[in-house]
């Protein structure tokens, strides 16, 4: 059965939702004008990702079929061939610039960040390919090899190569057959998410990936990091009475992930700010030493 994967939004529609949600978000108002910036960049980017792709169409959507058909996620087929690479120097530099302008605290991490990929400290590939493999490792080696912070290094990646995930997403929209997945990664991109929606008549949850956006359905009580479906090993919270979201827990492997339930918050925010949404339950599951 091929399912819908992803959902689009305008950039105007995002920053609409944003408006109605920045009263539950605990950032300060410079953290929020930051983040619209952001996703005006990253929508910059997102348009020519979506032309770039179009032209390479017809041999991503069979690789990825058959990469998803063996229980793999569809970057497992692709690698990064599928990526532009002067529109991903482009990103980088258009992202760093941003941290710079506009996070005066991480503005020196960020230039450094630039002058190591221009000297060629590291490459643009081995960057993409660290998120397509999900090695953290290789980000985090990154920045030790040019002193800065992992945390900035690993945040500038994911903003500059989501623009790009999220156009692979939208190109496989529809095209993928997702009946037999059943993993806590995404099909997509293979990235770990801790964000899902329930909805619907019987609160059917789907799990929605944090870097392209891709959402597929998934068990309820069971966790997707370590597929512990053990009774009574897997619990939720709610926080202060807001049963709009519920803030899930595995007592195995201390993982956590965040839920929307649209059956009370109701569906007017984009889905693709539910993350930003729920920051809260990220503070509360540090404070609890959940992972």
């Amino acid at each position: 059965m091929f399912c819908r994967l992803v959902e689009m939004y305008t950039l105007e529609e995002l920053l609409e939702g944003l408006e109605k949600i920045a009263g539950d978000i605990p950032s300060d108002e410079e953290a929020l004008n930051f983040y619209v910036e952001l996703l005006k960049t990253q929508n910059k980017i997102l348009e020519k990702a979506r032309e770039k792709l179009r032209e390479k169409k017809g041999d991503i959507v069979e690789k990825a079929r058959e990469a998803v058909a063996k229980g793999d996620p569809a970057v497992a087929a692709l690698g990064a061939d599928w990526i532009d690479d002067e529109l991903l120097a482009d990103a980088f530099t258009e992202i760093g610039m941003l941290v710079q302008a506009r996070r005066p605290d991480d503005a020196e991490a960020a230039r450094a960040f630039l002058a190591a990929l221009g000297s060629g400290a590291f490459t643009l590939r081995e960057l993409a390919e660290s998120v397509l493999q999900g090695r953290d490792d290789i980000m985090r080696g990154i920045a030790a090899g040019a002193n800065i912070d992992a945390g900035l290094v690993q945040a500038l990646v994911y903003w500059a190569m989501q623009p790009f995930m999220e156009a692979l997403a939208e190109l496989l929209e529809g095209k993928l057959d997702l009946e037999r997945w059943n993993r806590g990664v995404c099909p997509v991109c293979g990235s770990h998410t801790r964000l899902g929606y329930m909805t619907g008549a019987g609160n059917a949850l789907y799990l929605k990936c944090q870097v392209c956006g891709a959402e597929w359905r998934f068990p309820r009580v069971t966790c997707p990091f370590c597929g512990n479906n053990e009774s009574g090993t897997v619990g939720f919270y709610t926080i202060d009475g807001d049963k709009r979201f519920r803030l899930y827990e595995c007592k195995k492997c201390h993982h956590y992930w965040k839920v929307v339930d649209e059956n009370v918050a109701g569906t007017l925010v984009p889905r693709k700010l539910y993350d930003v949404w729920t920051l809260k339950l990220d503070h509360i599951a540090r404070e609890k030493g959940l992972l």
